[in-house]
């Protein structure tokens, strides 16, 4: 993402937020375009220490890790753009520095860090750096006469412009807990941001330039939205005025819409289903709501994660999804768990709980005809929690093994 896309990032998030805290950081309103590009510029090799110097005397206290991160800086870090575990602490730096200056009512400290903290996301929605390139070239080569197009540099240049933001979220009551919250935003935004490559790429190849940079905005305006909820949950934090109604919006977490940080699941079912099952054989099938025998003679509607084992025929009959946990901030989970009552007829499956990698619950072999089971299970200090689901029939009911996760919650 070019200096002016950053720039755009914390113009829009600054300007989508509350009018007082809108007013206490106003005096910096004029650098905050500068901020969002200190990683950029400082890591720059090219660029003259003495003239990193004249920028900003203590760059290295924004833009330098300690030896415990995984890199010393923002471009400097090795690491996948959905990896959320590894991710969460480099955020966790960050936001701790930035509340802290916040505390202190160093608001351009609090900024700086902040800035940061927005140019990784502007970066991780960054069309040119979340997709492979060279397997994009091969897909979508480029028309006559651009044949010198550079699928990095040409579309990075490509500069969005802010879109509209809606109010901000509170991301929680501390660091761990945010830091959950971004990156696990940041994963799903991420794959929204995906969908815009192949339409940019279209349009500039077309010569559409006011369509692909349309397009560009819309990673943009992600960022924005995420660096607007960091700097409103940072000065919620540190002035105390959080309401009760937002702290307890986060008294539970719903799996259902929370990307798994790692999964495997049978290809030719197509994955988790939300809030339902796919019918099968698959080809055209529609998904069907979920409805889970939770007492002899009552069946209920119920959202949730469905999910189907593996047919065996090159892996393990199973299926999963293992979660990222922020350290100390959830202390259950909770589901019923059951089969999916308007598919399910041969079906049998066992329902699985694991913490970080540790078996906490194993079911009964359950079919169509028990009755679901409720799960309860202390996370201690547990860093990730997975759900899975074994074939429970010999793989002989591949195509019923409709297994569904009910009501999926992390609990305070």
């Amino acid at each position: 993402m070019n200096r002016y896309a950053h720039g755009n990032i914390m113009k829009g998030a600054f300007n989508a937020l509350p009018k007082n805290i809108m007013k206490a950081l106003h005096p910096y309103k004029g650098k905050i375009g500068l901020y969002g590009n200190y990683p950029d510029i400082f890591d720059d090799p090219a660029r003259a220490e003495s003239d990193k110097l004249k920028i900003d005397s203590a760059w290295r206290s924004y833009c330098v890790f300690p030896d415990s991160l995984p890199g010393k800086g923002l471009h400097l870090c090795n690491l996948p753009g959905d990896a959320q575990s590894l991710w969460s602490p480099i955020v966790e730096y960050w936001f701790n520095l930035a509340l802290e200056s916040c505390r202190n009512k160093n608001y351009e400290d609090f900024l700086k860090y902040i800035g940061c903290l927005s140019h990784w996301l502007g970066d991780a929605f960054q069309p040119a750096h979340i997709i492979d390139l060279k397997l994009l070239e091969e897909l979508l080569p480029p028309p006559s006469g651009m044949e010198d197009f550079h699928y990095h540099t040409d579309l990075e240049a490509v500069t969005g412009k802010c879109g509209k933001i809606e109010k901000p979220d509170f991301l929680g009551t501390e660091p761990a807990e945010v830091a959950w919250r971004t990156t696990m935003k940041s994963a799903i935004l991420r794959r929204k941001s995906k969908n815009t490559v192949v339409p940019i790429l279209q349009n500039i190849f077309k010569g559409h330039a006011a369509a692909a940079e349309k397009l560009s905005g819309e990673p943009v305006t992600y960022a924005a939205r995420l660096t607007r909820d960091l700097i409103y949950t940072a000065w919620k934090t540190a002035t105390g005025n959080a309401s009760a109604r937002e702290i307890e919006k986060l008294r539970k977490a719903d799996l259902r819409v929370v990307r798994p940080e790692d999964e495997f699941h049978d290809s030719v079912y197509g994955g988790a289903i939300i809030d339902g099952n796919r019918n099968t054989p698959p080809s055209g099938a529609p998904v069907i709501p979920a409805r889970l025998l939770v007492s002899r003679g009552n069946i209920a509607r119920m959202k949730g994660i469905g999910m189907l084992p593996h047919s065996g025929m090159y892996a393990p009959r199973n299926c999963w999804m293992r979660f990222n946990l922020p350290a100390g901030v959830f202390e259950m989970f909770e589901a019923i768990a059951g089969m999916n009552a308007s598919l399910v007829k041969e079906g049998a499956v066992f329902f699985i709980v694991k913490l970080d990698d540790r078996e906490v619950f194993r079911s009964r072999r359950m079919t169509s005809a028990d009755v679901s089971l409720k799960i309860s299970v202390e996370i201690g200090n547990a860093a990730s929690i997975t759900l899975l689901v074994e074939d429970a029939n010999d793989g002989k009911t591949f195509w019923n093994n409709h297994a569904f996760w009910g009501d999926p919650f992390l609990l305070k």
